[in-house]
């Protein structure tokens, strides 16, 4: 197992830890408060994450990282598990997507998805380059017309002698020897803001996590306040509302997060309940695209692999459903089809190969290995495939 850490705590916007739905996040908070007394504190601290909370693919070897704390999205290369590049979020950046070239992120305090465009910056030598030609060009346009001309073709050798000496006398431009922002033959990858889904600010209250599907051109976003998921189209604009409960379909009682199966059509929707001695399970309920029910997993019915804090999901191609249990620091392993269990990742704890309070998970789109988010460890865990 091979992880990427870094430090602090997670901040008080949890996925699941909505404004209308905080008790089950603090029953689970003060267990794991207790936990983390018994267990000690994690593993020496290296890397730029202090509260990783959702994660997604950007490709084979490029991971996409949510944290709040560092009110941040980070480039995580997924061989390394080391950062590579950081997106400012100017709030608490939840849910994390990547599809139809574009980063979509969920800013809880702005109650909006915000999309982002990748670009280029320039090279540092090419910058550095193209500062010192222009100050070349600006020291021979204050010289005499004979030496000017000369000094622009480069064919005197007095010429060429004085202009090295300037170059020696001049101050090195400060992306000469700046190598933080990228390789200096490929540039550096930088993300700008270019418009947020809906109606921009409080389009949606708590954007917990976000799923896109690439073919269809849509973009499935988990609200914690309103209690469902909103369709986007990856335009902007709203296209409905999921499940549907007019046609049957069970309500949502807290969802925390969300993974899509496009070649099924189906949402799959981690869902808290509401816990207590006269409250509802945990589930993971299955829709249509359309909003009607499916099928569901309930956290009381999978002898060996029942759950009660559901996070983060995803799915493969051939039906093989994860599920994060962020109170038992595992991830569980299903079967579509036949919603029996079939395997587990990981355990409970702060030393390698385990996990303490995990949010969410994906997997690698060439090797199915198994990355997670594991939170009160600070850090991204990465698990080979085994048994499943």
């Amino acid at each position: 197992m091979t992880e990427a850490s870094g430090s602090g705590m997670p901040g008080p916007n949890d996925p699941g830890r909505t404004r209308q739905g905080k008790a089950g996040s603090l029953i689970a908070g003060a267990i794991l408060a207790a936990l983390l007394a018994v267990c000690g504190a994690g593993a020496a601290q290296s890397q730029d994450l202090s509260s990783p909370t959702r994660l997604a693919f950007m490709s084979a070897t490029r991971l996409l990282v949510s944290d709040s704390r560092r009110h941040a999205v980070f480039v995580i290369d997924s061989a390394t598990l080391r950062s590579v590049a950081s997106v400012p979020i100017p709030g608490d950046p939840l849910g994390v997507a990547w599809g139809a070239g574009r980063l979509f992120v969920g800013n809880e305090t702005r109650g909006a998805v915000e999309v982002y465009a990748p670009h280029m910056t320039p090279p540092a030598k090419a910058r550095s380059r193209d500062v010192r030609n222009a100050r070349r060009h600006k020291r021979d346009d204050a010289r005499p017309g004979r030496y000017k001309e000369k000094a622009r073709r480069g064919d005197d050798r007095e010429s060429r002698e004085i202009r090295d000496r300037d170059d020696e006398d001049d101050p090195p431009d400060a992306d000469e020897h700046d190598d933080t922002r990228g390789s200096a033959a490929a540039g550096s990858l930088r993300f700008e803001k270019r418009y947020d889904l809906g109606l921009g600010s409080g389009s949606v209250g708590s954007p917990a996590d976000i799923a896109v599907d690439e073919g269809r051109q849509l973009v499935f976003v988990v609200d914690g306040i309103t209690r469902n998921v909103k369709v986007f189209a990856v335009g902007g604009a709203l296209l409905r509302t999921l499940p549907d409960v007019a046609a049957g379909a069970p309500a949502l009682a807290q969802p925390t997060a969300i993974a899509i199966d496009p070649a099924r059509s189906e949402v799959l929707v981690s869902d808290f309940g509401e816990p207590g001695a006269f409250g509802t399970e945990a589930w993971v309920r299955i829709y249509g695209y359309d909003g009607t029910y499916h099928a569901g997993i309930s956290g009381n019915t999978v002898p060996g692999y029942r759950f009660s804090r559901p996070q983060g999901l995803a799915i493969d191609a051939a039906g093989h459903v994860l599920l994060v249990d962020s109170l038992l620091g595992q991830v569980l392993v299903f079967d579509r089809l036949t919603l029996q269990g079939l395997a587990k990742v990981g355990e409970l704890g702060t030393a390698r190969g385990q996990l303490l309070l995990p949010l969410d998970v994906a997997l690698h789109p060439v090797d199915s290995t198994v990355y997670v988010t594991d939170n009160r460890n600070g850090r991204v865990g990465a698990f080979p495939r085994v048994g499943w």
